[in-house]
């Protein structure tokens, strides 16, 4: 048996949810696009979010941290796209010195409690995107459960196209796994080792390149991750471990998303893995972006499971 109950967080809707024999909790900004915000197993924050409401714009807004990315993930260059022959414009959000669209339309809107199950530790949010002309004109629902199962978090995802339009769509996660000191001593294993090289705008610029030397846990050392993975195509589910100093290990596993981000912050105190269905710019590049036909389901999900994790009330 689960508690679930509800909150503010700098004046978003937050939701609750908690195991009340370990402790064990997440927290979910439903006011604020669904994001994901804290993590707690065994004492230990497994995710960079924030329970002070004066650090909700430096860490979940600034920051993206926990983001739900719809109907793109990441960048689109210069904020505007080309489908079926004609040109949308979106908003520019990005940080100077860039000038694109970053990360999608929801990330910030009011997401609906559609379901609360105590019984499951289970609540189910929802949110309409609604058609417009000059930026999006698709109309999409979102349908998103979470669930916390002792020591895992489960995110499953519905997409449905409701208009009489196939919609170009993108969607990822934002999370960012955090670490008990600095990132450079944990151990990282990755599910592929193709990446997307970008150019100096952080937009892909059609080659690809190789890292391996996380295809086994590694020792992450200093260096600078902010790189798409493209996965091998060898099964649907693919697994992205860390192995923290303090004996964390936590395993994000991922269906149906076939790449994954991983950025390192410049203060080197968390990491962002980040599954997605696309890359940057995939509304224009194409590469990842699926086409949902009018009427369409697509169903997604990941995990993230943590083991022998230590008490750490610090964030």
């Amino acid at each position: 048996m689960y508690q679930i109950s509800q909150t503010e967080l700098a004046g978003h809707q937050t939701i609750v949810i908690r195991h009340p024999a370990t402790g064990n909790e997440v927290s979910v900004i439903a006011g604020y696009g669904g994001a994901l915000n804290t993590f707690v197993v065994n004492g230990r924050h497994i995710l960079r979010g924030t329970i002070d409401p004066g650090d909700f714009e430096s860490n979940t807004v600034k920051s993206f941290a926990g983001s739900q990315m719809f109907p793109f993930p990441n960048r689109v260059k210069n904020a505007w796209y080309f489908f079926n022959g004609k040109g949308y414009f979106l908003p520019k959000n990005d940080d100077a010195p860039f000038a694109h669209s970053l990360h999608g339309l929801v990330y910030n809107k009011p997401f609906e409690i559609s379901s609360i199950n105590e019984t499951e530790g289970k609540i189910i949010l929802t949110h309409l995107l609604k058609a417009d002309a000059t930026t999006y004109p698709f109309e999409l629902r979102l349908t998103v459960e979470y669930q916390l199962n002792i020591n895992t978090l489960q995110i499953r995802t519905n997409i449905h196209n409701l208009g009489n339009l196939n919609a170009p769509v993108g969607y990822g996660w934002h999370p960012y796994i955090a670490v008990a000191g600095n990132i450079d001593n944990c151990r990282l294993q990755l599910p592929a080792s193709q990446f997307y090289l970008c150019d100096d705008r952080l937009i892909p610029n059609g080659k690809v390149g190789e890292l391996k030397q996380f295809t086994s846990l590694t020792r992450v050392g200093d260096i600078a991750l902010n790189h798409c993975f493209e996965m091998p195509n060898t099964t649907d589910e693919y697994q992205t471990i860390l192995e923290d100093v303090d004996g964390t290990y936590v395993q994000l596993d991922q269906s149906g998303f076939n790449f994954v981000q991983c950025y390192i912050p410049p203060d080197r105190k968390s990491i962002a893995i980040e599954p997605q269905t696309c890359i940057a710019n995939s509304l224009n590049n194409k590469i990842g972006l699926i086409i949902m036909q009018a009427g369409e389901r697509l169903d997604l999900s990941f995990k993230i499971t943590v083991k022998n994790s230590s008490p750490n009330t610090n964030y």
